[in-house]
């Protein structure tokens, strides 16, 4: 494989690594809230060949090249009726931040859990 090859291919998979859907992920939706997560993405590309002779004057070559890629929480979008505002994740607190910010979600999980252990309650009762 030569190294246009190489690129190509590592361009191929990056394309489909690195879509829309990583750096804006899928809304959750709990309750009248909506929560977008956002991340960092970061990558680095190293890509090299090279062709020599060895003492008896045979030749050779070849090619490598390599990725590396970083994904990073940076942010949730927080949408409630009209008003939308983003919180970083970065630093201490912010995981209290959100939750201070939409204490529903915490209501909201605590109902589904509790609907769920009902759900399997009856469940039992009929088997």
């Amino acid at each position: 494989m030569d190294l246009k090859q190489n690129m190509d291919t590592i361009f191929s998979h990056l394309e489909n690594m690195f879509k829309a859907k990583t750096v804006i992920g899928d809304p959750i939706v709990i309750g009248e809230v909506t929560l977008v997560p956002v991340v960092n993405v970061t990558f680095g590309i190293g890509t090299g060949g090279g062709e020599g002779k060895d003492a008896k004057d045979q030749g050779g070559g070849g090619v490598g090249a390599g990725t590396g890629a970083r994904l990073t929480p940076a942010a949730v979008i927080v949408i409630k009726g009209d008003s939308v505002s983003m919180l970083p994740i970065s630093g201490r607190g912010s995981l209290e931040n959100v939750v201070a910010m939409v204490p529903e979600v915490l209501d909201k999980l605590k109902k589904t859990v509790q609907k769920e252990n009902r759900d399997k309650e009856v469940t039992k009762r009929v088997e």
